[in-house]
């Protein structure tokens, strides 16, 4: 399985690089995922398992901090909450192609940074759960906030305003 992967993978590199045809050149990577378990640089992984508890519209905020830990970052905007941690390495993709009189380029960028989301109503109720892919752009409280933003999380700002009246 292994020395398949590799000559797969040699032949791939070989590909995407090799082909020249009439000026127009092509170039890439092949990312080579590793064959053991990913190790965690920083913070604690939330498992599949571990969140199986979790019944929108049913289980609380303190149901999650307690089965899941206080290691999160709170949003202050936003009835929402992250667990967030980071793999070892991450991986860069980058391609380009070149043409007689021009080139250009892009690539793809992951840090191995995860989180697990949870948005709250009103009443502290979960309305959604979902593991995340976070960008190395934006902070985690951004994109907490945005993600929690287009699923219906409570606003904790109009949520105030009500307390003070």
């Amino acid at each position: 399985m292994k020395t398949a992967f590799t000559t797969l993978w040699l032949l791939s590199a070989v590909l995407l690089t090799g082909c020249v045809p009439f000026g127009v050149g092509v170039g890439g990577a092949v990312p080579v995922p590793s064959l053991s378990k990913k190790k965690i640089e920083q913070g604690r992984e939330i498992t599949a398992r571990e969140i199986q508890f979790v019944v929108p519209g049913r289980t609380t905020r303190a149901e999650v901090v307690t089965q899941l830990g206080n290691d999160f970052r709170d949003s202050p905007r936003v009835s929402a909450l992250a667990y967030s941690w980071q793999y070892e390495g991450g991986f860069k993709i980058i391609w380009g192609y070149g043409f007689i009189g021009g080139y250009g380029g892009s690539g793809v960028q992951d840090f191995g940074w995860r989180a697990l989301f949870v948005a709250f109503d009103q009443d502290g109720r979960v309305v959604q759960s979902q593991y995340y892919r976070l960008k190395g752009s934006k902070s985690l409280d951004e994109q907490l906030e945005d993600w929690a933003q287009r699923h219906g999380a409570a606003s904790l700002t109009s949520k105030l305003r009500l307390q003070a009246k």
